[in-house]
């Protein structure tokens, strides 16, 4: 198999891992949205496990860029063999690129939904905190006695 056959199963392989990461990060969202802590552990392990898959195919295509001696695939594609076929690399090439954008801004979104989770429940535990420490402040025991007395004293 020649280098450009590696790139190109390496790029279908990470396509294929990316469409998969797509389909967990709106999973993760409902998890998000639903508050699933177990779906949510067992997700973060799943992109743990993935991002170690992704990870080795990366090296695989950096190793083969290097021996090449350029840094990215359409520099390796300007040096490649005129009678490879090097198309079928360069649009597999671009909807990985595409698909990454997709995934990215599926997690940005989590993120945010994320953060302002986070956010809204500190700032409940901040209000029930404020209410527990000032609770000895405002009340006033003898308020009830007064209350009492007053009523006593009406007419109906």
């Amino acid at each position: 198999m020649n280098d450009l056959s590696k790139i190109y199963k390496i790029l279908s392989s990470l396509l294929q891992i990316y469409k998969e990461l797509f389909n967990i990060a709106k999973n993760e969202r409902e998890y998000l949205i639903n508050l699933n802590i177990e779906k949510l552990t067992e997700t973060i392990e799943l992109k743990q496990y993935i991002s170690l898959n992704i990870k080795k195919l990366e090296d695989s295509l950096k190793d083969i860029l290097l021996k090449y001696n350029v840094e990215s695939i359409n520099e390796f594609l300007l040096i490649a063999d005129k009678k490879d076929n090097v198309d079928d690399v360069r649009l597999i090439n671009g909807k990985l690129k595409e698909t990454i954008e997709t995934v990215k801004r599926e997690f940005n979104i989590n993120q945010i939904i994320t953060n302002e989770s986070v956010s809204f429940y500190n700032s409940m535990i901040d209000m029930y905190m404020g209410f527990l420490k000032n609770r000895g402040n405002n009340y006033d025991k003898d308020a009830a006695i007064e209350i009492a007395q007053n009523s006593v004293g009406l007419k109906v």
